[in-house]
């Protein structure tokens, strides 16, 4: 006596439901990983400046170069001029 029913209506809807719900969800982790991938892109853009901004030489570096250089070849000079020939 095993009368084969037809499942109720509830259940036809709740599986609708439930694919709804998971395109949802879906949805969702794709948006997730969206922002994710902006993020870990928008750091690495951080990180890049940054690591340019440390390597470049600062503003004052090429004159305080130039004016030691200057030093070294006026003592050179200074010393070869007052050294006995």
């Amino acid at each position: 006596m095993t009368a084969q029913t037809s499942p109720p209506p509830a259940s036809l809807r709740r599986d609708e439901l439930q694919e709804t719900d998971l395109d949802a969800r879906i949805r969702q982790a794709e948006q997730r990983l969206i922002l994710r991938e902006e993020n870990l892109r928008r750091r690495a853009g951080v990180l890049r400046r940054r690591v340019k901004d440390a390597l470049q030489p600062r503003r004052l570096l090429g004159p305080a170069l130039g004016a030691g250089a200057a030093a070294l070849g006026l003592a050179w000079w200074w010393r070869s001029r007052a050294a006995p020939a």
